[in-house]
C-alpha cells in the first residue's frame, strides 16, 4: 500500500502573488478594463474639481494684485477730491498701514495715544460687524431692522432704541455681541463717539489738504496731476499732509493717463454723426454706443485707423493716434478679465486667497464620488468571483494568499485608473481654466508642481481607496469554506 505522506503547505510569497494579479487581470481584461474606466472616472472627477479650484483660487489672487496700480490709482484721485467717508477712516484704523495712519495722524493733528485709542476703537466696530454678518440673514435682519452696523450703533444711543435692540437679542435667543453687553454699551457710549469725533478731525485736516493742493496747482484736476505729475507735486503732497510712497506717482502716471485717453474717447463718440456710424459698425442700437463697447471692438489696427478717419472727417478734431487707441483698448479688456476673474472678493495686503466654501464643499463632494466609485468597482471585482476564489482555496491556497492576491490586483488597478484619472482630470481642469479666464491661466502656469502635487494626492487617494473597498470583501471570501464558495452565484 502507497504510504500517505503529509507536507506542509506551499505558502506563495508577495511576488508570486503579484504576478498571478497581474496573469488575473490579462486574462480577464474586459472585467478588469471596466474596473479600472470607473477608478479612473472618479478619480478624474477628483482631480478636475480639485486642480480647477486651486488654478481658479491662483488667477483670482494673481489678478487682484494685478489690479492693484489701478486701486491705488483711483485711491489717490478719491483722496485728493474730496476727504475719506467715515467707513473708509474705521477701516484704515483697524487695517495694518502705519503710513496711513500717520497720515490721519497728520491730518486731526493728533497724538499717539489718541490714535492708538482710536485703533483699539475700531477694533471693537470691527468685531461688531463681524457678529452681525455671522448671523443669518433672517435674524440679522430682524436684529437690526434693515440697519448696517454703523447707522444702527448709533440709533442705539437713544435708550429706546437700545432697549428693543436687546430685547430682540433675548426673543431671537443669540449671543450677545462683543460677549457682553457691558462691551456693547462701551461701543456705544463711548467708543463710537470717539471715533466720530475722530473721524471728524482726520476729514477736516483731510478737506485743508485738498485745498492746499487744489491752491498749490491751480486748474489741474487730481486725474491730471496724477497723468503729468510736476516735479514738486511730491514734495506738495507731502508737505499737505499726505503719506506719498517714493515713485509712485511716476508709477501710476501710465494708468491715470490711460483714464484720460478713455475720456476723450467719451467725447469723441458724443457726436451724433459717430454714433450712428458706429452703431452700424458694432450692429447695436445707437442708444447703446458707449466707451465701453467702442473699446471692447477695437481689436485690430484696421478698425482703429477708420475710427481715427471718421472722426476727422465727421468732427474735424484731431483724434488720439491709431496706435494709442489700441494700446488703451487693449489694457481696457486686460482690466475687465482680471475684473471679471476678481468678482466682488477684496483680500488685505498680504492676504492670501483661500478656497471659496462653495469650492471646498465641491472637492469633498467628489472625493465622496470618488470613494463610492471605487468601492462600488472593488466590491463588484471580488464577489463576482467567488467560485474563483474557491477554485484556488481547493488547489491549496490559504486565506492570507487570496487576501493579498486580491489587494495586489484592486492596488494595480487603483493605479492604471489613478494615472488615467489624473491625465483626464488635469485636461479637463486646463481646457475649463482657459474656458473661464483665458490668457489669464498662462500667467499662474510658471510651474506645474503644485498641480502635480494635487494631482500625485488624488493618485494616491484613488490608490489606498481602491485597496481599503477590497479588503472587506476578499476577506469575507477568503473565509469562505471551498464548498461554499463554489454555491455562491
Amino acid at each position: 500500500m502507497k504510504p500517505i505522506v503529509v507536507k506542509d503547505q506551499v505558502r506563495l510569497g508577495p511576488a508570486r502573488c503579484l504576478q498571478l494579479a497581474l496573469s488575473g487581470m490579462g486574462y480577464r481584461m474586459f472585467r478588469s478594463m471596466v474596473t479600472v474606466s470607473i477608478l479612473a472616472l472618479a478619480v478624474a472627477f477628483l482631480v478636475h474639481v480639485l486642480c480647477f479650484g486651486l488654478l481658479e483660487q491662483r488667477i483670482t489672487v494673481r489678478a487682484w494684485h494685478d489690479l492693484g496700480p489701478l486701486r491705488e490709482a483711483g485711491a489717490w484721485v478719491a483722496r485728493l477730491t474730496q476727504p475719506d467717508d467715515d467707513a473708509a477712516i474705521f477701516h484704515a484704523l483697524v487695517q495694518d498701514r502705519p503710513q496711513r495712519q500717520a497720515e490721519y495722524a497728520r491730518f486731526a493733528g493728533a497724538d499717539a495715544a489718541t490714535m492708538a485709542q482710536g485703533r483699539q476703537d475700531a477694533r471693537l466696530l470691527r468685531d461688531f460687524e463681524q457678529y452681525l454678518g455671522n448671523l443669518s440673514d433672517r435674524d440679522r435682519v430682524v436684529l437690526t431692522a434693515g440697519l448696517e452696523a454703523l447707522p444702527l450703533l448709533r440709533s442705539m444711543r437713544d435708550a429706546q432704541v437700545y432697549t428693543q435692540f436687546t430685547g430682540r437679542l433675548q426673543s431671537l435667543k443669540l449671543p450677545s455681541p462683543l460677549g457682553s453687553l457691558q462691551k456693547l454699551e462701551t461701543l456705544v457710549h463711548q467708543a463710537l463717539p470717539r471715533l466720530d469725533a475722530l473721524a471728524g478731525r482726520i476729514k477736516a485736516g483731510q478737506a485743508r489738504a485738498i485745498a492746499q493742493v487744489h491752491q498749490d496747482f491751480p486748474g489741474q484736476t487730481p486725474l491730471a496731476l496724477l497723468a503729468a505729475p510736476p516735479a514738486n507735486l511730491e514734495a506738495q503732497l507731502a508737505q499737505a499732509g499726505y503719506a506719498v510712497d517714493p515713485g509712485a506717482l511716476k508709477r501710476l502716471a501710465p494708468l491715470a493717463q490711460a483714464e484720460l485717453d478713455k475720456m476723450a474717447l467719451a467725447r469723441m463718440i458724443q457726436s451724433r454723426e459717430v454714433r450712428d456710424l458706429l452703431a452700424r459698425q458694432l450692429g447695436t442700437p445707437v442708444a447703446l454706443v458707449n466707451q465701453a463697447g467702442v473699446l471692447q471692438w477695437l481689436d485690430r489696427a484696421s478698425r482703429a485707423q477708420w475710427l481715427v478717419q471718421m472722426v476727422q472727417d465727421k468732427t474735424g478734431e484731431h483724434p488720439l493716434p491709431p496706435d494709442r487707441l489700441l494700446s488703451i483698448a487693449q489694457t481696457f479688456r486686460r482690466q475687465q478679465s482680471l475684473q471679471a476673474a476678481v468678482g466682488d472678493q477684496t483680500f488685505e495686503d498680504g492676504e492670501d486667497a483661500g478656497m471659496p466654501t462653495g469650492t471646498l464643499w465641491l472637492i469633498a463632494l467628489s472625493f465622496l464620488v470618488c470613494v463610492v466609485g471605487v468601492a462600488n468597482a472593488m466590491l463588484m471585482s471580488v464577489t463576482e468571483r467567488f467560485a474563483e476564489i474557491a477554485t484556488m482555496k481547493c488547489l491549496g491556497a490559504m486565506d492570507g494568499f487570496v487576501m493579498m492576491m486580491f489587494l495586489f490586483e484592486a492596488m494595480l488597478q487603483g493605479l492604471f485608473g489613478g494615472l488615467a484619472g489624473i491625465v483626464l482630470g488635469l485636461v479637463l481642469a486646463l481646457l475649463r481654466a482657459f474656458a473661464e479666464y483665458g490668457l489669464l491661466t498662462l500667467s499662474v502656469m510658471n510651474g506645474f508642481g503644485w498641480l502635480l502635487l494635487a494631482a500625485g494626492g488624488s493618485l494616491v487617494a484613488g490608490v489606498l481607496l481602491a485597496a481599503l473597498a477590497a479588503v472587506w470583501p476578499a476577506y469575507v471570501a477568503a473565509r469562505l469554506a471551498p464548498m461554499e464558495a463554489m454555491r455562491v452565484e
